[in-house]
């Protein structure tokens, strides 16, 4: 990481403080304002802040990326690329996404008069056969959520229009798992809210850049006349939590695989969806796109039980939260049915994991007994 390093760009006076100090000011005297690396002065916070300018300088290290910025949320920095598309311009977009961004896409297309191409899903074939001469942009999830299945991004680069741009969703992976841009993509999406910040304590939004183009700018633009950028406190949080993003999403990666391949075959699941298994049809896929045979923290489980059922295991449990989101440093199980509700695309019986760095016997074994409440309550399906 290189936070220190940026840290002196901006401040020299700054620069004796081992930890990035938190500059809470919204604006900052003329006379005496840092300068940014473009020569701008830093005056208003809206535009930048000094925690901000650390946490994005860190990332375009991380991401190996030629700009970077932050948002106040994931949802803050998807919409606002969406909304840096012109008039007549068209977005590919598959069915099986992020069900907000799905609901946010169906509902303000037509208010920003961009146009939408939706394909069944994120296939190679699938994204290119809904390109037109007005697609600008194609936006895919890298891991997609929640279904966890892995778009192979380097055969959509390669098969599109120059002029086409490549947005990814790599929240699940993060770029311990892949480095996005390395394979193709030209724009890459983090919800820092989740793996990134990694204590369920913050919301931020990330968009990385291969290239500062037209398109970039104007994403840039956006931010500043919106204010939706990131705010000192929790850009301070943030880069704190990409200096533990190694170590965390290693071990995290480590235990999913361990929790995977216990539970394959289980008699009471009836799959198990992680990349990391050799019997996952995405495995191969995996092993190219992702770093040192890491696949993430995420993984699914039908299980061989009603709603109820599924609903019973997740209060059963003891080691793992019952809550939504994942990437933390605790391990949280979901009912994702019951989550997305109205906009589900999750079977019935669909468990999401998100494994955290509890010990992983532990929690082997709280699984274990909440699946064998299921038998002892006789509300196993049938």
């Amino acid at each position: 990481m290189s936070s220190h390093k940026n840290l002196t760009r901006y401040s020299q006076s700054l620069g004796a403080s081992v930890t990035p100090p938190i500059l809470v000011s919204n604006t900052f005297n003329y006379a005496s304002a840092p300068c940014l690396d473009s020569g701008a002065r830093l005056i208003y916070a809206r535009q930048s802040n000094p925690a901000s300018y650390v946490l994005e300088h860190s990332m375009i290290d991380m991401d190996d990326a030629a700009d970077a910025m932050a948002f106040s949320s994931g949802m803050a920095a998807v919409t606002t690329l969406f909304q840096s598309l012109k008039e007549g311009d068209t977005a590919i977009v598959p069915q099986t996404i992020y069900w907000p961004i799905k609901h946010w896409v169906e509902r303000f297309a037509e208010h920003y008069r961009f146009g939408v191409n939706w394909v069944p899903d994120a296939s190679p074939a699938s994204i290119l056969s809904g390109l037109t001469e007005s697609t600008k942009l194609i936006w895919v999830e890298l891991i997609a959520n929640p279904s966890l299945n892995v778009t192979d991004i380097l055969r959509i680069a390669s098969l599109k229009p120059a002029d086409v741009l490549l947005a990814v969703d790599a929240t699940c992976s993060t770029p311990i798992v892949c480095k996005a841009l390395n394979f193709g993509a030209d724009i890459v999406m983090y919800s820092g809210s989740k793996c990134l910040g990694g204590h369920n304590d913050l919301m931020a939004g990330l968009l990385t850049t291969k290239e500062e183009t037209p398109f970039w700018q104007t994403i840039k633009d956006l931010r500043w006349l919106f204010g939706n950028g990131l705010g000192a406190m929790d850009s301070s949080k943030l880069n704190q939590s990409l200096m533990t993003l190694g170590v965390r999403i290693k071990h995290s990666s480590e235990s999913a695989l361990r929790i995977a391949k216990h539970f394959d075959r289980h008699p009471l699941v009836e799959s198990v969806t992680y990349a990391g298994l050799e019997s996952s049809s995405n495995h191969f896929l995996a092993r190219t796109l992702f770093t040192d045979g890491l696949f993430g923290p995420l993984l699914g489980l039908n299980v061989k039980a009603s709603v109820q059922g599924c609903q019973s295991i997740c209060r059963a449990v003891t080691r793992w939260s019952n809550s939504t989101g994942y990437g933390a440093v605790y391990s949280q199980i979901e009912h994702r049915h019951e989550a997305e509700y109205c906009r589900s695309q999750s079977t019935e019986n669909y468990l999401r994991l998100s494994v955290g760095l509890e010990p992983v016997e532990d929690l082997i074994a709280d699984l274990e007994q909440a699946l064998d409440a299921l038998v002892d309550d006789h509300i196993v399906a049938a």
